[in-house]
């Protein structure tokens, strides 16, 4: 069976996957589910593995592609709890080739800490799920940074580079600035990202920008950096997206 067989049955597994509430009754099939879910990435990484082994791994995921143009460059507003007081962090990584998500911490008005999450579709940088309760999705942040973040998935959790499927594609973020990043190819340096007027056009207008970090999805196809933008005690989705050539 293919990598893009396994992937579809993934899919199939994860659709059945649903967020629970304290209280909420957890069936025998919820958690089967997730154990369905890690089988078939063992599986899938069997497969890759045999894939790199032959040198065949890089064409049946990455484009080929020379450069990468800025085709998404949005603000979107979020609603944010009536508690909102201000935003802490943000981490984003990719989702297979179809989403970015975004892990957020921020403060409410007595100062306690919580955790959210939107979910934005790749390449329209529409956000699909928003969740600001730590109840919802703190368990699913822990679960895919131990299984997947620092395993093989897009982006590593210190968010120093971002990675497709087998590397052949690498973003490293610029150490001393976050909105400039070098994308290299095959281990040659391909292009150099810089969003730096785009962030004093934002910081002009008022707009403070949460640190961040680059992604990329697996098949190299895109690069994203998503951020929270701050304006005036509300928060915007700051989206740029670009697409290989």
């Amino acid at each position: 069976m293919s990598i893009s067989q396994k992937l579809s049955e993934l899919d199939q597994i994860i659709s059945r996957l649903r967020y629970v509430k304290r209280l909420d009754l957890v069936l025998s099939s919820d958690h089967n589910d997730l154990v369905d879910a890690v089988k078939k990435i063992r599986e899938i990484l069997d497969l890759v593995q045999q894939q790199l082994q032959q040198g065949a791994a890089a064409p049946a995921f990455e484009g080929d592609y020379s450069s990468y143009d800025l085709v998404v460059n949005k603000r979107i507003e979020l609603p944010t709890p009536a508690n909102f007081s201000k935003m802490n962090g943000c981490v984003q990584f990719t989702s297979g080739n179809d989403y970015v998500f975004l892990w957020l911490r921020w403060v409410d008005t007595d100062g306690n800490y919580h955790y959210g999450r939107v979910a934005i579709k790749i390449p329209d940088a529409e956000p699909e799920d928003i969740a600001w309760n730590e109840e919802e999705c703190s368990w699913l942040r822990d679960w895919i940074a131990e299984q997947w973040l620092e395993r093989w998935w897009v982006a590593k959790t210190d968010i120093d580079f971002a990675a497709s499927m087998t590397r052949r594609y690498v973003i490293v973020n610029d150490p001393d600035w976050r909105v400039r990043a070098a994308v290299w190819k095959d281990g040659k340096l391909l292009q150099r990202l810089d969003l730096t007027d785009i962030y004093y056009d934002d910081l002009n207008m008022g707009f403070e920008w949460m640190p961040s970090n680059w992604a990329i999805t697996l098949d190299a196809k895109y690069i994203t950096y998503i951020t929270i933008a701050l304006l005036s005690g509300t928060a915007w989705l700051r989206a740029l997206i670009f697409e290989g050539k």
